[in-house]
């Protein structure tokens, strides 16, 4: 019975995020959010200088040009654009490597998934590898009453006419 929980817990999770993904706010605050991380990680920035380098205009930039971060994301979205199709991050890795691009790390596979993973940009679907964001559809519509399992054909009346 638990399993089942989680199951149904990481169903919800994953569905409520794939439609938070659809709203262009929250992919915005996605997108600081990884800004703020990569900027934090380079600079070695404190939360404290964070914040005062908030307060003094309270805009940040998406992307650092010439940084780590910023070589392997836009270097692993053209080559899944190029390609036009998902791809496991050790073929990611080896395309990012073959391009000259710096990976770093003790596995070049891990360091990629765990910038793409962090990536607003990009998804990964089990199985079938990372892709760009923008390919995901939203999974979820609203069903045609008539034609959910269980729903009454008719309101249970009996016709007038035969």
């Amino acid at each position: 019975m638990d399993s089942e929980n989680f199951r149904l817990a990481v169903e919800l999770r994953d569905r409520l995020l794939a439609e938070l993904r659809q709203i262009a706010l929250f992919r915005a605050y996605l997108g600081a959010q990884e800004t703020v991380a990569a900027l934090s990680a380079d600079s070695n920035l404190r939360p404290h200088q964070e914040q005062t380098a908030r307060g003094k205009n309270n805009r940040q930039s998406i992307s650092k040009p010439g940084t780590q971060t910023e070589a392997i994301l836009t270097s692993a979205a053209a080559y899944l654009r190029d390609k036009g199709s998902r791809a496991p991050s050790t073929e990611i890795a080896k395309s990012l490597l073959a391009k000259g691009v710096a990976i770093g790390g003790k596995d070049p596979s891990a360091t990629v998934s765990a910038y793409l993973t962090h990536s607003s940009l990009f998804d990964n679907i089990r199985g079938q590898g990372y892709g760009l964001i923008e390919w995901s559809r939203p999974q979820t519509e609203t069903p045609n009453s008539g034609t959910l399992f269980g729903a009454p054909k008719t309101n249970g009346a009996s016709p007038l006419s035969p």
